[in-house]
């Protein structure tokens, strides 16, 4: 089967970290303030996947500031796998998820008692070339999201659930055949961030929303690391976008990464 690239702006990929050396853990600089990483947890480094890199940096917005931990995202190159594909090769940033137990991939400096940040960004590249790629505007193609939660405010009240409709902060999940005899849940609210260029690598038209610039200092093959329809890269650079709010929102996030 081929590797699947996603096809949504946010999607949670089972990979893996890398364990960075202590020097690597500090204070990052972005959008002129400070994100200190003191709260990561070490991974170890034999839960990244093989053939990618580990990714650390930051993510600040009006009231946001979070860091990326070492090793909380991983990037990686893929060749194009599906007709419909546009681009010859993707770049994949996205976030990990520690095969040992829990790890959180942010940590949040504010606002108070965010949590569960997740990163994807997926990119059409020309070429494998080292370089200076630009996204937003035609022909670049791709997307990205960046969410996390908030806790879940006291004022929530689940009790006066029906069986087609939970009240306002509230949810569940069906079977098919219906939600009878199942409570609703509160829910923690969710906060999102995302960019898109011109298409969406597969052919369809979309409006192009934020920006990114990825900075590729080297692209090498994966040992090993191919299958039928997709070839692996492990690439180093870095990466800033900015990524408006989601649902109309005027907030912008930017992202800043290395790998």
């Amino acid at each position: 089967m081929p590797l699947h690239r996603p096809t949504g702006p946010l999607s949670r990929l089972a990979t893996s970290f890398l364990l960075l050396g202590a020097g690597a853990i500090g204070v990052l600089a972005c959008a002129g303030r400070s994100t200190d990483t003191a709260g990561c947890t070490a991974i170890p480094s034999s839960e990244l996947t093989p053939g990618t890199s580990a990714a650390t940096g930051s993510v600040t917005a009006s009231n946001l500031t979070a860091a990326l931990c070492p090793g909380g995202a991983s990037a990686r190159v893929l060749s194009a796998g599906a007709a419909y594909d546009t681009s010859p090769y993707f770049f994949e940033l996205s976030s990990n998820v520690s095969g040992s137990g829990f790890a959180a991939d942010f940590a949040f400096q504010s606002p108070s008692g965010a949590n569960g940040g997740e990163i994807l960004v997926n990119v059409g590249l020309p070429s494998l070339s080292p370089g200076t790629y630009t996204g937003s505007a035609s022909p670049a193609c791709g997307d990205a999201a960046f969410s996390y939660s908030l806790p879940v405010p006291p004022s929530v009240d689940c009790d006066g659930g029906t069986d087609t409709q939970c009240p306002t902060g509230c949810g569940r999940t069906c079977p098919a055949f219906g939600c009878q005899g199942i409570p609703c849940e509160a829910q923690a609210p969710m906060v999102s961030y995302s960019a898109n260029g011109a298409t969406d690598c597969s052919g369809n038209a979309t409006s192009p929303l934020g920006s990114w610039t990825l900075t590729l200092s080297s692209v090498t093959a994966t040992d090993g690391g191919t299958s039928k329809y997709n070839a692996l890269f492990t690439p180093h650079g870095s990466l800033t976008m900015s990524l408006p709010a989601s649902g109309g929102g005027t907030d912008v996030a930017q992202l800043s990464a290395t790998f």
